[in-house]
């Protein structure tokens, strides 16, 4: 007796996806080697998210949504600066979980941008913009909530904690210790002003 089809499931696909994506790069992953790894035929794989762009785009945004980038939910009634530490510190504890240290998704693919077309291009710094765009509003709550001093330009102190963000990411790779991490971005807090007070 035949046993019976394997049942087709996308979000254990997607996430099987990202993995690849991760470990290998986009240059270095193949449609073919994805159906093998998923179990399903080209066909299959073609019905299902269109083409390797797809789902490539697909597996980036199921990638975020377990992000640090959770921590710029618009919320006044909290504290901006609390959050602004809970992303480096949410970014500090999955880097440090993951056993195979491959950094971040998202900052590991702009380094193979030029082999990839215009639209993925811009698609990968739409959401770096979003990025900065979530401390920008970070930021500027803090200055409206009096927790930090109106920097001179909230767009610049952004795109320094995007860079912050950037550094963790790519270090973690050969920095495993989520303690050493947390201390690097707290030193660079506390430098550029957003320390949190003893209370906080």
């Amino acid at each position: 007796m035949a046993g019976r089809p394997r049942q087709f499931n996308r979000e254990e696909a997607v996430r099987l996806a990202v993995n690849e994506f991760w470990r290998h790069g986009f240059n270095d992953v193949s449609v073919k080697g994805l159906c093998e790894k998923m179990q399903i035929t080209r066909s299959s794989f073609y019905h299902s998210f269109g083409n390797l762009n797809s789902l490539y785009e697909e597996a980036l945004n199921f990638y975020l949504r377990s992000g640090p980038s959770r921590c710029f939910q618009d919320n006044s009634e909290s504290s901006a600066l609390e959050d602004i530490h809970k992303f480096f510190a949410l970014l500090c504890k999955l880097r440090a979980a993951d056993k195979e240290h491959r950094g971040c998704l998202v900052i590991n693919s702009l380094t193979q941008m030029n082999g990839m077309d215009e639209q993925q291009k811009l698609n990968l710094t739409e959401r770096i913009n979003s990025s900065i765009a979530g401390f920008e509003t970070l930021v500027r709550r803090a200055s409206e909530q009096q927790e930090i001093k109106p920097p001179h330009s909230i767009t610049t102190l952004a795109m320094s904690l995007q860079t912050l963000a950037i550094g963790l990411n790519t270090l973690s790779t050969v920095v495993y210790d989520e303690q050493q991490l947390r201390d690097i971005y707290l030193t660079s807090l506390n430098g550029i002003g957003l320390s949190l007070s003893p209370s906080q």
